[in-house]
């Protein structure tokens, strides 16, 4: 590490202050297994917030959060992967991570695969498990649980199916901010 002295603590300052670097503790608590870190400095390389636009970064702090059993990390992760950003595209897997969050509790995640159940994507199709994922997550406020519930199972118009095969792309508009989920 390089030493602490005034003119570094200075620059770091002022670099901090202009929003060019991420915070120097973020990235060390991250880097000793802090969850809430890693997924906080996987958001900053997804966004770019402080820091170069880095998604396979983004990725690997989400992974980190994941494997450690966070669901806002377990939530991101499914929808980086769904959507093939900073990692290859994998409907399987961004299923499997989204289970973990929707088992987790979280209600954006319980939605999500609410929505691949009904559609088939990632998983097989199955309206029943579809319902029951919608109606935890309506019971947490998802509003949009609340809207789809009553047409599950009707088939899809295209352009609804291309929508929801796209559903980590949507929640990463508006230049790739993340979404938060809501806390369970």
């Amino acid at each position: 590490a390089a030493p602490v002295t005034r003119t570094r603590t200075l620059i770091l300052l002022s670099l901090a202050l202009t929003g060019c670097v991420v915070d120097d503790s973020l990235t060390a608590r991250a880097e000793r297994g802090d969850l809430e870190a890693q997924a906080d400095l996987g958001s900053k390389y997804c966004s770019g917030d402080g820091v170069q636009r880095d998604p396979v970064e983004a990725v690997k702090w989400f992974g980190r959060a994941a494997e450690g059993g966070l669901p806002r990390a377990q939530f991101y992760l499914a929808s980086m992967i769904g959507a093939g950003i900073g990692a290859p595209k994998d409907l399987e897997l961004a299923a499997r991570w989204l289970l973990k969050a929707a088992g987790n509790g979280l209600p954006q995640a319980q939605f999500h695969l609410g929505l691949m159940y009904a559609e088939g994507i990632g998983v097989d199709r199955d309206l029943q498990e579809a319902r029951r994922w919608m109606r935890l997550a309506e019971s947490s406020g998802v509003v949009e649980a609340t809207a789809w519930l009553p047409d599950l199972g009707r088939p899809l118009a295209p352009a609804e199916r291309r929508a929801s095969r796209r559903f980590g792309e949507l929640l990463h508009a508006s230049e790739h901010q993340l979404l938060e989920p809501e806390a369970p």
